[in-house]
């Protein structure tokens, strides 16, 4: 009795993945009836520099250089604006945001207030820090 139940339920389990593969088969219609997905909007991730800007071989450099690492492995984009004064912080982090960066960070100590006050500006994006 033991035995011929082990067999059935075998014959169940044998019979039940068949019928399940088989579902998983499409034709060749529904193949060319499925649309496709549309593709995922890359996600932004920006810096402002300091007044050092880029190829200063130290902080900006360093977080435009760990910006492209992402880019590269996890298919992000990058943008940077360059600041020349501190009186450029505030702008350059807000045209950022307003471009739609998920992630805005600003690099070195002297633009800490400014991320902070552009941060409650714009509740929608992250803000971050490198030196601050």
């Amino acid at each position: 009795m033991l035995k011929m139940f082990k067999t059935v339920l075998l014959v169940f389990i044998a019979v039940s993945l068949s019928m399940g593969m088989l579902g998983c088969n499409k034709s060749a219609e529904e193949e060319a009836a499925a649309v496709p997905e549309p593709a995922a909007e890359k996600m932004v991730m920006a810096m402002v520099t300091n007044q050092s800007g880029l190829g200063d071989q130290s902080f900006n450099d360093a977080a435009w250089e760990g910006l492209g690492q992402a880019e590269e492995k996890y298919g992000i984009e990058r943008k940077v604006l360059e600041s020349r004064e501190q009186a450029q912080y505030v702008p350059n982090l807000s045209t950022l945001a307003e471009q739609g960066a998920s992630l805005v960070i600003g690099v070195g100590f002297m633009i800490k207030d400014a991320v902070a006050e552009t941060a409650e500006m714009y509740p929608d994006t992250y803000f971050g820090m490198v030196d601050g």
